[in-house]
């Protein structure tokens, strides 16, 4: 048990750092569109924040009773605050595209 233990944990943070974080930035850079749907960018933004709780709406598609930190989502997908990320709903909607 406590082997199994210990191999769980040490996986479970190689997922989150590093390559859970890798693997979102090259969402960001190669699959933008993707990336907005996932988090639950409705409009678009410059310096977006990185989103620990909402409760998302989908007429008209918005987040409420958010929990953030401004700039914060940016930053990690890019390294820079001024980055401006294109609202999921800016994009064309395609045959599987999420609603929003």
């Amino acid at each position: 048990m406590r082997v199994a233990v210990l191999f769980g944990l040490v996986v479970s943070l190689l997922e989150l750092m590093p390559l859970g974080h890798e693997h979102a930035r090259q969402v960001a850079r190669t699959q933008p569109e993707k990336f907005a749907a996932i988090e639950g960018l409705y409009t678009t933004q410059r310096g977006a924040p990185l989103v620990f709780f909402a409760v998302p709406t989908t007429e008209p598609p918005t987040l409420h009773a958010t929990v953030e930190i401004p700039g914060l989502l940016s930053w990690m997908a890019f390294g820079d605050r001024p980055r401006t990320f294109r609202a999921s709903t800016n994009f064309p909607r395609m045959r599987y595209r999420p609603s929003g």
